[in-house]
């Protein structure tokens, strides 16, 4: 009687275990939807931020990463990561600025901003952590002086 009872108890546990390991992995709810994002400096002294206005929708809090890499007029790369603690943003829809700084050993001309997120919303994805939104390609220029623009003379990123 035991034994039945302790086979039963281990079947369900194995079962409810693979049962949880399963929504994990197959999880495909995305934290954040991105809207829309605009470059609001076209213009970048090296060594200022790029200025970037963010439009989103959150329905998750988790932690996730952005990795940004900067491809400099030179041919150069500048890799970045920019860590948000899950309580970062709140649940809706979410305006903000986002600085990015830029190196200040950079030549003038045309520079690109590559960048993507990756969620952590369980321990499965904590190991493996999953890419849920496009890339963005953020296009801007290094030059003598930092010029901004308001977000309507803005155009929007392109996705990659």
């Amino acid at each position: 009687m035991i034994t039945r009872v302790l086979s039963w108890a281990g079947l369900l546990l194995v079962a409810g275990g693979g049962a949880v390991l399963g929504g994990w992995i197959t999880n495909k709810q995305d934290p954040v939807q991105f809207l829309s994002r605009k470059v609001l400096t076209p213009v970048v002294r090296p060594g200022d931020d790029v200025k970037i206005e963010l439009d989103n929708y959150r329905v998750l809090r988790c932690p996730q990463t952005t990795y940004r890499i900067i491809n400099k007029p030179d041919g150069e790369r500048s890799v970045q990561t920019d860590d948000k603690p899950a309580a970062f943003g709140k649940l809706g829809r979410d305006k903000y600025i986002a600085s990015v700084p830029t190196p200040s050993s950079t030549p003038f001309g045309n520079a690109t901003i590559y960048s993507y997120t990756v969620r952590m919303c369980n321990p499965w994805e904590w190991m493996f952590p999953v890419q849920y939104a496009e890339p963005w390609l953020d296009e801007f220029e290094f030059g003598p002086e930092t010029r901004r623009i308001s977000p309507e003379q803005a155009k929007d990123s392109l996705t990659r």
